[in-house]
């Protein structure tokens, strides 16, 4: 049985202590860090598209229309071992970090989420359930979960009303 043919899961993870984060996924569940208003995808795409595109073989605009969209190559469940990718980054006060399921960027850009993270004044809870919306309304052609952190400094009144 091939991996297209199983049905597995995809997951991305966070582990936070102090001002680092240590991001683990597998699969094209994705986590982006917005830092001074520039939004930036931290993890890479376990997909056969993303795979095509780092080996030349694909070019961005190709990858849009290939038949291969959507498919992983490597997924929770599908195979007895697999290898989760890991990435470190260092949380600065003021910084989102956003952990999201393929759901939100199958209907949605980066630009369109540096967007909305730039025009709202939400909580990480609202601005997760803002992103969900828009990708709904864009769509919602794949199931959506969006996690959100926001960082604050350690002694600002923020940090204390949590």
């Amino acid at each position: 049985m091939t991996l297209h043919d199983s049905i597995g899961a995809t997951a991305v993870v966070a582990f936070l202590y102090g001002g680092d984060a240590i991001i683990g996924h597998v699969g094209d569940c994705r986590a982006y860090t917005l830092r001074q208003g520039n939004l930036r995808q931290l993890t890479r795409d376990q997909t056969v598209i993303e795979e095509l595109i780092q080996a030349g073989k694909l070019t961005e605009q190709q990858a849009k229309d290939h038949p291969a969209v959507g498919e992983v190559s490597q997924a929770i469940g599908c195979e007895p071992t697999i290898e989760p990718a890991f990435y470190h980054v260092t949380i600065a006060p003021g910084d989102w970090l956003i952990l999201a399921s393929d759901g939100l960027q199958a209907d949605l850009d980066l630009k369109d989420i540096e967007t909305a993270v730039k025009r709202t004044n939400l909580s990480p809870g609202g601005l997760a359930n803002h992103l969900v919306e828009l990708a709904n309304k864009s769509g919602g052609s794949d199931n959506c979960t969006v996690v959100v952190v926001r960082a604050y400094a350690p002694n600002s009144d923020r940090a204390s009303q949590r």
